[in-house]
């Protein structure tokens, strides 16, 4: 991998995914029968197991809290025992993630009412997929206790593009298959606004939107209410018979 790609591909991958999915939202009307058969398309070929569902939360938030609070890790793995339980635990979780979306992917290949553009982005969105489960899973057999070697050389990383100024000394000199799970991860987002699975992000998205505009209205009638009761102008400029 070359050192420019873990400056550009970030920035790229984040762009693309901010702008599909803002067009996407844009583009979708939630009251429309278009919508509802879109949503279920997605969720009959994306949803998969519980247990699938389940394990991609927990890896997905074990990257998330390794990211956020990349010092309470190195101390919980301070202790053997500790260390041993979160790696094994992680490394179940991600076996049960890949063997998931394999299934997920063997299912959709034997799907008969594909459309061409749609088959080739939601096509890709799972290979980049499973490439970074079959990474990350490599990643923990080969180089162990990445759970700790991981918060010190990536959460500087991330934290670096998040300023705007990308550190990619250390990240550059990781081995192979540590770059092609955090470049594959940014390209499996670049690429999600343009699936199918799309639809899964966009129909919560309409749901808080619609649930925060009428909490809104509703906040703003119960203010304009008590500021007519409350209005001093009563008190100084009485109405008169």
């Amino acid at each position: 991998m070359t050192y420019n790609s873990f400056v550009f591909w970030p920035y790229f991958s984040g762009a693309v995914f901010v702008t599909g999915a803002l067009l996407r939202y844009a583009m979708t009307s939630p009251r429309s029968e278009t919508f509802k058969a879109d949503l279920f398309e997605a969720w009959s070929i994306f949803r998969g197991s519980r247990l699938w569902r389940l394990s991609l939360v927990i890896v997905l938030a074990a990257h998330v809290v390794a990211f956020l609070a990349p010092r309470a890790v190195v101390r919980w793995n301070s202790v053997a025992a500790r260390l041993y339980l979160l790696e094994g635990f992680l490394f179940f979780a991600g076996c049960i993630a890949l063997l998931g979306g394999a299934l997920v992917v063997w299912n959709y290949l034997g799907r008969s009412n594909l459309t061409l553009v749609s088959s080739i982005f939601d096509t890709v969105f799972l290979a980049f997929l499973m490439v970074s489960l079959a990474s990350g899973l490599l990643l923990a057999v080969f180089y162990r206790w990445g759970s700790s070697w991981g918060a010190v050389i990536l959460d500087p990383y991330l934290s670096s593009l998040l300023r705007g100024e990308p550190v990619v000394d250390l990240v550059a000199q990781m081995p192979f298959l540590a770059q092609l799970h955090v470049l594959s991860s940014f390209a499996a987002v670049a690429v999600l606004p343009l699936t199918r699975a799309a639809i899964l992000l966009v129909a919560p998205a309409h749901l808080c939107v619609t649930f925060a505009s009428r909490l809104g209205s509703r906040a703003f009638g119960a203010a304009e209410a008590w500021i007519r009761q409350h209005n001093p102008g009563a008190w100084v400029w009485p109405e008169e018979d």
